[in-house]
């Protein structure tokens, strides 16, 4: 299975705009903005975007849950029920709009 698009989300509008950025980035988190940089290659498409923070919380609780965890996981159709009931009240509030 090979997956064509890829939409990565941040709420922080510095990091957003250097990964979307030509300039070789020389901040303390250079590594990590260059391996995201690379990501893209890897796809046939790809769009960095910058959402709020309150739209970031399901990212956050897969990320406290992996730092919880002894070991590696990978979701791909299904998540966690916490991070499920994050994302459906989420979209409730995007449906509203």
């Amino acid at each position: 299975m090979r997956f064509s698009y890829i939409e990565l989300e941040g709420d922080s509008r510095s990091v957003i705009r250097k990964l979307s950025g030509k300039q070789l980035d020389r901040s303390s988190i250079s590594a990590i903005i260059e391996d995201g940089k690379a990501l893209p290659t890897w796809f046939e498409q790809s769009i960095f975007k910058l959402i709020p923070t309150e739209g970031n919380q399901s990212a956050h609780l897969f990320a406290k849950e992996g730092f919880a965890s002894t070991r590696d996981m990978f979701y791909v159709e299904e998540v966690p029920e916490l991070v499920q009931g994050v994302v459906e009240s989420n979209w409730c509030g995007y449906i509203r709009l």
